[in-house]
């Protein structure tokens, strides 16, 4: 498993925790956030060279993480970010279909 794919199943658990949490769990929620917001930094660092030579399984993996963020984005900036990374790895699957390359 490559360290991008690590890290963005670590941040799918992560999110499922917080979306668990209960309405009162405050220390809980900001100790998730810090974390969730360390580990999007790390794969956003290992991702941004390297996602054209990711596998397809591991961009669709990403994509599926990052809208289920956006159901949970509050800010519109975040939003905004989130969103342009969608595009970024949508047209890299994009291109290797109509190339033939495939990557899988």
């Amino acid at each position: 498993m490559s360290t991008v794919e690590s890290l963005v199943r670590r941040l799918s658990e992560v999110q499922d925790l917080l979306v668990a949490l209960p309405d009162d769990a405050f220390a809980e929620r900001d100790e998730l956030l810090r974390l969730r917001d360390q580990l999007r930094a790390q794969a956003e660092l290992h991702a941004a060279g390297a996602d054209p030579e990711r596998l397809t399984e591991e961009l669709l993996a990403e994509i599926a993480l990052l809208r289920r963020q956006l159901c949970d984005m509050i800010g519109e900036q975040e939003r905004l970010r989130i969103e342009g990374r969608i595009e970024r790895l949508e047209r890299i699957l994009d291109e290797r279909q109509s190339d033939g390359t495939g990557h899988s």
